[in-house]
């Protein structure tokens, strides 16, 4: 017999332990799947309250600024460079506008970015990943989340005219 000793018995069986152990852990079943949920970004924006309002916002200033621009074409006509000047408010006033709307546009998105989080830190680990519906191929109803968010986000104040 090669192992003599009952020492040697005992770090022979200890041995087998550990890999008869590092085998069942490297071949048992994974541990259950993080579950995943949904979310409809662009259905919730445009559903909500905030999102209302800022597309109100944004709408009120774009005919504010088509006003301006025809106060503006009034204004210069019969100059001699009233075409070129018009042209270069035009493109000022096009520049404010979709800084404007770029603007509300990520104050919105945050806010109900930071409306998921909470959501999520509040849902008690059954969901750790929520993705929108447009990365997904499918999913099943009982994955997406939008009318919780909605909810949720129909009380969130966006303060859209501060600056």
């Amino acid at each position: 017999m090669i192992f003599r000793g009952k020492f040697n018995v005992i770090v022979v069986i200890v041995c087998i332990a550990l890999c008869a152990a590092a085998c069942f852990t490297a071949f048992a079943a994974p541990a259950r799947a993080a579950e995943v949920a949904v979310l409809d970004v662009a259905r919730v924006i445009d559903a909500s309250k905030p999102g209302k309002a800022a597309q109100r916002y944004v709408d009120e200033l774009k005919v504010k600024l088509e006003a301006e621009l025809e106060s503006y074409k009034k204004s210069s006509a019969g100059k001699s460079d009233s075409a070129q000047l018009i042209a270069q408010r035009q493109r000022q006033l096009t520049e404010r506008y979709q800084a404007e709307y770029a603007r509300v546009t990520t104050l919105v998105r945050s806010r109900l970015d930071e409306t998921v989080v909470k959501w999520l830190n509040s849902s008690g680990g059954e969901i750790s990943v929520v993705l929108p519906t447009n990365f997904t191929v499918a999913f099943s109803d009982t994955t997406n989340i939008s009318d919780k968010i909605l909810k949720l986000f129909n009380g969130v104040v966006v303060d859209i005219v501060k600056k």
